[in-house]
């Protein structure tokens, strides 16, 4: 069956239609979104929301409309989170608020220094990167689709709060009690597995041990990360 590629900044709405058309033409094809494979033969909108977000698409619109009520908490409105820096880059844009000749938001770079502090946990080689990946994907607010920024940024708040857990001890028997009630679905728990492999030291363990050989074989951006990872190790 032959793999669709991927396409930058593509929503789930997107590429359902691009595999429902491939249907009508009689094409049997899948693609990849947020490490989900996705089977022309079978899509329908419902499911690949429901694979993709754990929810049907009525559910998840209805899920984002709550975070944004006509009436905003003022103080809930400045807190450092990442739904609240994403609102306030778009804003910045819009209005064209600039330090330095560059698009600027004092909660954004709150977020982000929230987020940042987890980099001492990270590989020493990876530390930088952690936080310059943090910063670029707040700052592409407005240019990407909020719940994929979201589920991007709350991968790496979970990832860097165990990050952090492991570094104070805690067995991975306890962190994966954690993991597990936080009800992933297989793209959140793939995406948090892939950035564990790329910055923490403990990556393939936590990847083994709490996510589970299980899920790895089954998700195949995971798996891929994982087997590369494993096999750059090896030569050490």
């Amino acid at each position: 069956m032959k793999k669709l590629k991927f396409i930058d900044n593509e929503t789930l709405d997107d590429a359902v239609t691009r595999l429902i058309q491939q249907r009508n033409n009689n094409n049997h094809v899948f693609l990849e979104f947020n490490g989900v494979k996705l089977f022309s033969d079978t899509v329908s909108i419902d499911d690949a929301y429901k694979q993709v977000c754990g929810c049907t698409k009525e559910e998840f619109e209805k899920r984002i409309s709550s975070t944004t009520p006509a009436k905003i908490d003022i103080e809930d409105s400045f807190k450092s989170t990442a739904a609240n820096a994403i609102r306030d880059v778009k804003m910045s844009k819009l209005l064209f608020l600039t330090k330095g000749g560059k698009i600027y938001s004092n909660i954004a770079n709150e977020y982000i220094d929230d987020v940042s502090k987890y980099s001492i946990y990270c590989k020493e080689d990876k530390q930088d990167e952690w936080i310059a990946t943090i910063r670029k994907l707040i700052y592409m607010s407005g240019e990407v689709e909020d719940y994929l920024l979201l589920s991007e940024l709350s991968a790496r708040e979970n990832a860097g709060m165990i990050m952090e857990s492991i570094s104070n001890n805690m067995s991975l028997a306890d962190i994966s009690k954690i993991v597990k009630s936080q009800g992933h679905t297989g793209s959140s728990i793939s995406l948090l597995g892939q950035i564990m492999l790329q910055y923490s030291p403990m990556g393939v363990e936590f990847v083994e041990n709490v996510i589970g050989i299980g899920w790895i074989k089954t998700l195949d951006c995971l798996n891929e990360k994982y087997q590369k990872v494993k096999k750059a190790a090896k030569k050490y």
